[in-house]
Parts: structure tokens; sequence; C-alpha cells
């Protein structure tokens, strides 16, 4: 009779969280009718170079490091539509969940379990309801690393077989680092708990055997880039990528003390997040009730942290650890943009999820049903805010049976969506485009391969006098000439954003401006685009 019941209950249980997994795929669903933002975009240019056998940096320039355009051409590889890319992201980000739900059970211990299904959870719908600008960023892609480096540098025994396990968690840090250079802070939080964890168990030997097989993993990871970048002739690409980054440091405009800590606060407002707007029937809401959830979810890590400081103080010391570099990263940058913010949830939904653990005593108990229930709250209020998201996709797909490129069309990216239509009609599949302006989508939107390594201009086209300005002219030159495309676009002012105007830039690049001049005439227009023939 009890081998039934308890048959019954382990039924009842996996079904019940079949119907949460199948909530969590409708909530994040959205997701794939979202169009390319900007940087998607660029990402998604660099990704079909390297899928056609181009070397990332090399043949399709990008300051951003060459992980996050493998993930794109990975995508690519299976079919070249966005939805790919973002179907890519969801499985990702699944992977991330599930292993943040592993981290924080095995970190944490008791009942470990509810503790990591309240983690993975938190971080799924914080994630699904994430502005498509927000998405298929390098940070959405570093987050399993970091988390995997975290259980690793944690549990890995200190002997000479757990050093080989700390050569791993290096060797994941420095795969973050060629996501984006500045993630090496995450990579330094986590070698600052291994060496502690080290000290605290082993004296100066065991510390120095630890911290260099940590390291080790690092900088070998790094080498075996460096030596395939130097085999396929991609040194150059990196020194100019280098000096792009020096002509335009800082990023922004460092702010006050007080500024900052405005920018940082934002995190507890929707995640800092706009709410998916990308077309006219998805208004963006300045109010979103109670931060959509986020502020419980922050107070939740708060209340895991202390909970857990004594009992499990070196697995709390790595996950503020992380919140601390996710905020150095954040103001490294200084931008704030939104997807900069993606780094806190991880550490953020670890710790909350560490706040849910039962307890025994009344006290204890009380605090740790009171921590559920505010994870339920957070978690109604995570759904909430994508409500008018589902909506909308239900609306548009099932009642009026629109197609992913009808949404597009309907979308912010409508002028790109259209070009790329007219190129389908007018230019040959094995045809060559140029596009003098930001806009990276028509590349990938018509399929039609970029004739210069440059998928946009506006980190370096206005920086007249520059290094970069003088070297990345005469490049985007003698790649015209060497591979003479089809047509060439000019991008009208005010596209893709209010106030730039790449006209007079244009002009101003002298070798440029006279190449497209002598050998190409004004065909016509669409839009924001100006198109010209060969001659």
């Amino acid at each position: 009779m009890k081998s039934t019941s308890h048959a019954t209950r382990r039924w009842l249980t996996g079904l019940g969280w079949v119907a949460v997994l199948l909530a969590l795929a409708v909530v994040a669903a959205p997701q794939l009718l979202y169009p390319l933002g900007f940087d998607q975009a660029v990402y998604a240019a660099c990704g079909d170079v390297i899928r056609r056998g181009g070397v990332p940096i090399k043949d399709c320039f990008e300051t951003k490091q060459m992980g996050i355009m493998l993930m794109y051409a990975l995508a690519y590889g299976v079919a070249a539509t966005p939805i790919a890319i973002h179907a890519l992201t969801l499985l990702w980000t699944a992977a991330t969940a599930w292993l943040i739900a592993r981290l924080t059970g095995r970190l944490f211990g008791g009942a470990g379990a509810q503790a990591g299904a309240w983690a993975g959870i938190l971080y799924w719908l914080m994630y699904a309801g994430i502005h498509y600008w927000s998405m298929d960023q390098a940070e959405t892609f570093t987050n399993l690393l970091l988390a995997l480096g975290w259980l690793i540098v944690i549990e890995a025994p200190l002997d000479g077989r757990g050093r080989l396990a700390l050569i791993g968690a290096g060797v994941a840090a420095g795969v973050a680092i060629w996501f984006k250079y500045v993630f090496a802070l995450n990579g330094i939080a986590l070698g600052l708990v291994v060496l502690f964890r080290a000290w605290r168990a082993g004296g100066l030997r065991g510390t120095a055997r630890a911290g260099l097989a940590f390291a080790g993993g690092t900088l070998g990871l790094c080498a075996l880039v460096l030596a395939y970048f130097a085999l396929v002739g991609g040194l150059p690409a990196l020194e100019d990528q280098l000096q792009t980054l020096r002509d335009n440091f800082p990023l922004a405009a460092p702010l006050p003390l007080p500024g900052v800590l405005a920018m940082l606060a934002r995190f507890a407002d929707n995640g800092a997040d706009l709410t998916a707007r990308f077309k006219a029937t998805l208004p963006a809401r300045e109010y979103i009730l109670l931060g959509a959830g986020f502020p419980f979810v922050i107070g939740l890590a708060v209340f895991g942290a202390a909970r857990h400081l004594r009992a499990r103080g070196l697995a709390v010391a790595a996950g503020l650890g992380l919140t601390v570099a996710a905020l150095a990263v954040l103001i490294w940058q200084g931008n704030y943009i939104q997807y900069h913010y993606t780094l806190l949830l991880l550490p953020v939904a670890a710790l909350a999820g560490a706040a849910c653990l039962p307890a025994s005593g009344r006290t204890a108990r009380a605090l740790s049903l009171g921590a559920r229930g505010l994870a339920v709250a957070a978690c109604a209020l995570l759904i909430w805010r994508m409500v008018p998201v589902i909506a909308d996709a239900i609306s548009n797909t099932v009642v009026q049976g629109k197609t992913p490129h009808a949404l597009y069309l309907e979308s912010e990216q409508a002028p790109a969506v259209s070009m790329a239509d007219q190129l389908t009609t007018i230019t040959q599949p094995g045809d060559t485009i140029s596009i003098i302006g930001d806009a990276p989508w028509v590349y990938t939107l018509a399929q039609r391969e970029n004739a210069t390594r440059f998928s946009f201009v506006n980190i370096w086209l206005k920086k007249t006098g520059s290094l970069s300005h003088e070297r990345f002219v005469a490049q985007m030159r003698a790649d015209l000439e060497r591979r003479s495309p089809a047509l060439i676009l000019l991008t009208r002012a005010d596209y893709p954003w209010q106030g730039v105007d790449y006209g007079p830039d244009y002009k101003a690049a002298t070798p440029l401006y006279d190449f497209v001049e002598s050998h190409y005439r004004y065909i016509g227009e669409n839009g924001p685009f100006l198109l010209f023939g060969r001659k």
C-alpha cells in the first residue's frame, strides 16, 4: 500500500513538472517571433560569414570576440533565420536554468532539489520576458560557463584529481573571455574563490597548485585561441579590434557616484529591461507592477545569502563575488544597456533559490515558508509581464495566421525587411552587396554576402583622424575593388537611429567616396536606403 502511494506521488510529481515545463515554454515561445536587434544582426552577419568558411573578426569585423559569432554560425548552420537563433538561445537558456538548478541544489545542501527548482524557474522567467534587443547576447551564453565554473570551484576536491576539474573551470572562464574581454573580471572572481578555498584547506603549497590549475586552464585556452588566429592570419584583425577599442575608449562618459547607483538600481525595475516592445501593438509600459517581481527576487537573494552565510559561506561568497563582478562589468562598459545586466541573473537566481530551502524549527520554517511564498509571487509577476506578449503572439500567429516575415514587416526592422525583399528580386544569390551605414539586418534577411568585412560603420566612420578610421577606410575600399559588389547601399539620415547621418562622413572618407563615384551610379531608393549599381 505504501509503495503504491509512493509511486502515485512520484507520478503526480512528474506530471506536475511536465505541466510546469509546458507553462515555461509557453511563456518563452513569443521570443521565437522577434526580429533581430542591431547587435544580433551584426552577429548574424558575422555568423553567416563563418558558416561560409570565413574567419571571425578577420572576415567580418566586430568589436566583441568570436564566441558570440560562433554561436550564430551554429544556429545559421541549421537555418539562416532569426527563429533559428532565438531557438538556440532558448535551448541554451534551458540548459543554463537546469545547471543553475543543479548548482543551487549541490551548493546549499538539505532539500537542495527544491531550492534548485526555484532557482532554475526564476532564471528562466527573468530571461523569458526580456526585450528582444537583450536576447542572443554574449551575456546570455556566458552565464552557463560561469555557472559551471562556480559549481566546480566550490565542489572539486583539492587533490590531484580535483585540480584537473579546476583546469576545466579555468577553461570555462577562458571561453567566457572570448565572448567579451571584460568578462575576465568574472573569471577573476572565481579565481579568488579557488585561492581562498585552497588556502583555508591546505596552506601556501596547496593554494599555489590550485591557483595554477585554474589559471592554467584559462591561459591555456586563450593560448589555443591565439594560436588559431595566428594559423589563419587573424592576428592583424585582433590588432584592428584593439585599436578600435583604444580609439573609442572610454565607451561612455563616466557617471558620478549618484548616477552610477541610480543606473544600478534599474535592475530592481523589471530587470532594467523594456517590455518586449518591437512593434506598435506592444507599446512599452512605463510602470510594471512591483517591478515585475524583480524586487522580490532580489530580496530573496539577500535573504538566501544571509541564511547560508555561516554554513555555506564559500558558496555564498562565490555568488556575491559573481554579483560584484557583474556590476563591475556593467560599470566598466558604461552604457548600462539592458542586456549588460543579464550577468546578474545567474547569482541572483541561485541565491534566491537558496532562500527557499525547507528548514526545521518554528522560526526557520516560517521564514522558509515566507520565502517560498515570495518566490511564488515573483513568478506570478514575471509571467504577468509577459501576458500582453503572449496574447499578441497568439493573435498574430494562431488567429490571424501571420508568417514571421509578415511580423517582421510590422516591426521596427520593416525598412530593412523591405530592402532585403527587393534585393532578392534584383540580384542573384551569388552576388555580393555592401552597405555604407548600420543595417546589418539586410545581409542575412536577403541572404546576400557582404563584399567587405564591415557589416556596420558606426564605431569608426565618424572617428575622422583616428588610426582605425584610416585603416578601415582603406580596407573597405580594397574589399570593394577586389569583389566589385553588384550593389552598394547608403543609408539616409536618421536611420537606423534618430540624429545619425553617415552621408557627410561617407563623403569625408575620400578614398571610399571616390571609388564609389567612379565605378557606381545612383539607380534608386528604398525607404531609408539609396541604391548604387555598377556603371
